[in-house]
C-alpha cells in the first residue's frame, strides 16, 4: 500500500474509534444528568428519561453499551491502587 492509502486508512479506524467513543460520553452524560436530578430521593426513571438512555444505547450497541455500564474502558493506566488492587 502506498502511504496515501495507509494515510486514508487510519483517518478511517480513528473516525470510527472517534465516533463509537462520543457516543458512548453521550451515553453517559446523559446518564449522569438524569440520575443527579433524582438525587437524594430514591432513583426512579420516568419514560422519556428511559427513552433518552434506550435511544442512545441502541445507537452505542449491546456489547460496547454493557462494557460501559461495567465502567470498562480498556486502559487502567488511570485506576488508584487499593487494597485489592495493589501496585507491584
Amino acid at each position: 500500500m502506498k502511504t496515501n492509502e495507509w494515510a486514508r486508512l487510519l483517518a478511517y479506524v480513528t473516525g470510527l474509534v472517534n465516533q463509537q467513543l462520543l457516543l458512548q460520553n453521550e451515553y453517559l452524560a446523559a446518564e449522569n444528568r438524569i440520575l443527579r436530578a433524582q438525587l437524594p430521593k430514591r432513583l426512579w426513571l420516568t419514560d422519556p428519561q428511559r427513552c433518552t438512555l434506550a435511544e442512545i444505547g441502541k445507537r452505542l450497541g449491546r456489547k460496547a453499551l454493557e462494557q460501559v455500564l461495567r465502567g470498562e474502558t480498556g486502559d487502567n493506566s488511570g485506576m488508584v491502587p487499593t487494597p485489592d488492587r495493589a501496585e507491584v
